[in-house]
């Protein structure tokens, strides 16, 4: 009967071997499943993750890009308040440099009409001068005629 045991046990090996094969290949693909679940469960965390992000830089570049329009503008806005003021100014300073400038034109002028006037007053004076001079020469000359007729 040992040829009868032998193969009972042959079979049995078999069995078991075919059964321990099966048991690892579900074992197997098993693992492989939930490694291929973990692996898919990733790849959508990473792509959500990744959405996310990709929507904060564009929100964030959006605020940013609004902010910075904001800011231009209203730097632009203060250069321009500050051209127009200079430019105020400057037309300010202009027109009363304008201003006192035919003022002064105007000054000049009635100095300049005035000049023949003065002329005249000092030629005038001049004369009544030469008049008094030759007045005070005809009494020298008559007061040294009387001292010489005096003399004599």
């Amino acid at each position: 009967m040992p040829s009868v045991s032998s193969s009972r046990d042959t079979t049995t090996r078999i069995t078991t071997h075919i059964a321990d094969t099966i048991i690892t290949i579900i074992i197997t693909i098993i693992i492989i499943t939930v490694l291929i679940i973990i692996t898919i469960i990733t790849v959508i965390t990473i792509i959500i993750i990744l959405f996310f992000l990709f929507f904060f830089i564009v929100i964030t570049i959006f605020f940013f890009t609004k902010t910075m329009a904001v800011i231009v503008d209203g730097v632009i806005s203060n250069i321009n308040i500050t051209n127009i003021t200079a430019t105020k100014t400057a037309i300010s300073v202009q027109k009363w440099m304008e201003e006192r400038l035919d003022r002064l034109m105007e000054e000049l002028q009635q100095e300049l009409d005035s000049l023949p006037r003065v002329a005249l007053e000092m030629q005038q004076e001049l004369s009544l001068s030469e008049r008094n001079a030759l007045g005070l020469k005809l009494r020298i000359s008559e007061q040294a005629t009387v001292v010489e007729l005096r003399q004599i």
